[in-house]
């Protein structure tokens, strides 16, 4: 009997501890309007590493939705390098997933161009770990 409770309890303490180990994942939103030809920029500033993808929407309130937006990154805030596009189409929601594969950059920015007679509305999120 006890080497029953000693095997529970052993399996018990090693769930537990895994449990432990793997901490949830954080999601981060931030979203802007952007109105008739426009440039609209939304950041992520000083991001820890462990970033494991971003995804980029594009609402349409009204007009003609078009243009793109610009997945990029950088590592000393001026010089931004493209990662991925996302183009704009004429429809109620426009969405994109990037997976991330390593987390090179400092900060990252959705950078998007409109044209045309609109409004729509940017939303940009990023998912990563807390485990740092």
């Amino acid at each position: 009997m006890k080497k029953v409770i000693f095997l529970i309890l052993f399996v018990a303490a090693a769930f537990y501890s895994n449990a432990q180990a793997v901490k949830p994942e954080k999601i981060v939103v931030i979203s802007d309007t952007a109105i008739n030809a426009d440039t609209v920029i939304v950041s992520f500033t000083a991001v820890k590493s462990k970033i494991k993808s971003f995804q980029l929407s594009i609402n349409k309130v009204n007009g003609t939705v078009d243009g793109t937006v610009f997945l990029q990154g950088t590592i000393n805030g001026n010089d931004w390098i493209t990662i991925d596009s996302l183009a704009a189409t004429n429809v109620a929601i426009t969405t994109k997933m990037f997976a991330i594969n390593a987390t090179s950059y400092y900060s990252y920015r959705a950078y998007y161009i409109t044209t045309g007679t609109q409004k729509s509305i940017l939303t940009a999120a990023y998912l990563r770990r807390q485990d740092e």
